[in-house]
């Protein structure tokens, strides 16, 4: 390990206020600076005066980086059945001794945790989700994948799946779970996974795979469970035995690919980014976001000065940890989040988080005299015991982990049949696990869920269009269908649709023909228009000036069937006030006449 020290000059850079979110210009004065190099990645200690406004306060933080070829994995001293925490010196050594394929360079403490050692995030090592997080608002999880890929953000858990490997680790197959600790309901397909605090016998007939666990985190509904294949293709009836977890499904592939001595996990299955994470850890805070520091940082007391644990992510995907001590006055009084952020920045971060910090600042070093070493000074004096830790790390083995290849022991989905066409709608009898459809009109080939689809948005010219149509499987239980038999249809083009006739109105209510072919009009008085879904229409709602109106009325096609008439013309005469007594008053007078009439004799 190669050290070299140096004195800088002052330099200046931009601080966040301790109070407020302005930003304020800080001096910097370098005070000291250390750099050595472990296994090709970079330590660095600094020593300098931050001057914000009119205090001064001194600083020491570490840093350690890599590029982007050396690998990132979790640690932990968990046991086979709770969240023990321990020191990341503690952490670095497990993780060598669970991953002999790996070379620690070094690392610092990760999540925040519960005072009984549960992350409070999701926790991911080696590809276990050992936990799913406690579920609080506004925490992240920082991620890698085998390839170095860096995801963060909040996983996406979608129910539960079962992976079976051989004893080597390689990947045998990964299937969706049914359910956990739940009566058994008969499929072909279905998977249930019991843990041994389920109490009921488990059903005769079924096979069963017996698993002995040697890890088990965490309980329902947030359960993990891994350990070794015991027994196979039990169909006794029996109960699940202390310290053990039952498999039991006819699933085809389960019944022909589990051996003995296979290694069986059950776990959340997480879709979305953060698939196939291979590593990850919870934070609290975001720091850095797309190169810039971010105006405003959750997490604990962000405007005061505390020591802080961080991860930034470059712009190539390398990565690099610091530490800043804290709580020690004379050597190092802490930093606030913002001071951190900035500092992420200048070591050229597009994306930083930050970790637990306090007295859990801590990072250590690779020692090839005394294995790990403390390089900073945690406020407690001595490294305080944490729930998990981030390293950086060589990979030195090659093993293939290449999952094998999976038999096709699918069933073909039957041939579709019932293709029909109702008015604009093509439909067929639906085909049971047929997971969609691959649908064919004339040149034009698409997919689509149910088992209908409208034409008018895949026909536009009359024509003869053959139609055809197959199930798709899901890629494992079932396989696709052969096409189904050509339906040839003809499509005519729209037709014209009648003239509104038959007018009507009574006590101001227009009516017209009521048997009409439409379910659509359009109605315009005095160029006002109106969409009617009836063919009927309340004038007196219009509150229209005495006077002749003229109305128009259109049936409405749509466009594929059918198109629109050509327009009716009715006229309405509005009477006022005087013209409605007049007409009161003829009508008595006449009313009057007739009556007369009926009395007087006739010659």
């Amino acid at each position: 390990m190669k050290t070299i020290r140096r004195m800088t000059v002052p330099t200046l850079f931009c601080a966040l206020a301790m109070l407020g979110f302005a930003r304020v210009q800080a001096e910097t004065t370098i005070i000291s600076e250390e750099m050595s190099v472990i296994h090709g990645a970079t330590h660095m200690r600094i020593e300098r005066n931050l001057t914000v406004g009119q205090q001064t306060v001194r600083q020491t933080y570490h840093t350690l980086s890599a590029d982007h070829g050396f690998s990132i994995i979790s640690g932990d001293d968990y046991t086979a059945r709770s969240y023990r925490p321990a020191t990341v010196l503690r952490h670095a050594e497990r993780a060598e001794e669970r991953h002999p394929d790996y070379v620690v360079v070094g690392g610092i403490n990760a999540d925040f945790f519960e005072s009984y050692g549960v992350p409070q995030e999701a926790y991911i090592n080696n590809g276990d989700i050992l936990s799913q997080g406690i579920g609080y608002a506004g925490r992240s999880v920082v991620g890698f994948k085998d390839d170095g890929t860096f995801v963060h953000g909040k996983p996406v858990f979608d129910g539960y799946e079962v992976i079976v490997m051989d004893s080597g680790g390689k990947e045998r197959i990964r299937l969706p779970l049914t359910d956990i600790n739940t009566p058994y309901v008969a499929s072909p397909i279905a998977i249930y996974a019991y843990f041994d605090t389920y109490r009921a016998d488990l059903p005769p007939g079924i096979a069963k795979t017996v698993i002995s666990l040697n890890n088990r985190k965490g309980a329902l509904p947030k359960i993990f469970g891994k350990g070794e294949v015991i027994e196979t293709g039990k169909t006794t009836r029996m109960t699940v035995a202390d310290d053990t977890l039952v498999i039991v499904s006819d699933n085809i592939y389960l019944k022909n690919l589990v051996e003995e001595n296979d290694i069986l996990v059950v776990q959340p299955k997480m879709v979305g980014d953060f698939e196939g994470v291979r590593w990850a850890v919870g934070a609290y805070g975001q720091l850095v976001s797309d190169g810039k520091a971010l105006t405003s940082i959750g997490g604990i007391a962000p405007r005061d000065r505390h020591p802080r644990s961080a991860l930034g992510v470059r712009a190539d995907g390398s990565v690099f940890f610091l530490t800043m001590d804290g709580r020690q006055s004379g050597y190092s009084e802490g930093a606030t989040l913002y001071e951190v952020a900035d500092l992420m920045v200048e070591y050229g971060a597009k994306t930083a988080y930050n970790f637990d910090g306090g007295g859990s600042t801590t990072m250590v070093l690779r020692d090839e005299e005394n294995g790990f070493s403390v390089a900073n000074r945690p406020s407690d004096g001595v490294p305080r015991l944490v729930t998990n830790s981030l390293f950086i790390a060589i990979k030195t083995g090659s093993t293939d982990l290449t999952p094998y290849p999976i038999p096709d022991y699918s069933t073909p989905h039957p041939k579709v049949e019932g293709l029909s066409v109702n008015g604009n709608r093509l439909s067929w009898n639906a085909v049971t696990h047929a997971s969609s459809y691959t649908v064919e009109i004339g040149d034009e080939t698409f997919d689509t869920r149910m088992n209908s689809v409208t034409l008018d948005t895949r026909i536009e010219e009359a024509g003869t269009y053959p139609i055809r149509v197959r199930a798709q499987g899901d890629g494992m239980f079932y396989g696709d269908s052969p096409f189904s038999d050509i339906l040839n249809y003809v499509y005519a083009g729209p037709t014209a649709l009648p003239d509104p006739t038959d007018f009507e109105i009574d006590q101001g209510i227009l009516t017209w023909d009521r048997d009409g072919p439409s379910d659509e009009y359009l109605l315009v008085v005095d160029g006002r228009t109106y969409t009617l879904f009836l063919n009927r229409f309340n004038l007196d709602t219009l509150s229209l000036d005495p006077g002749i109106h003229e109305i128009r009325v259109r049936a409405l096609g749509d466009g594929y069937l059918t198109r629109d008439s050509d327009e009716t013309v009715h006229t309405y005469r509005v009477y006022s006030d005087m013209e409605e007594n007049v007409k009161e008053t003829m009508s008595l007078i006449l009313e009057l006449l007739f009556l007369n009439a009926k009395k007087t004799p006739t010659n």
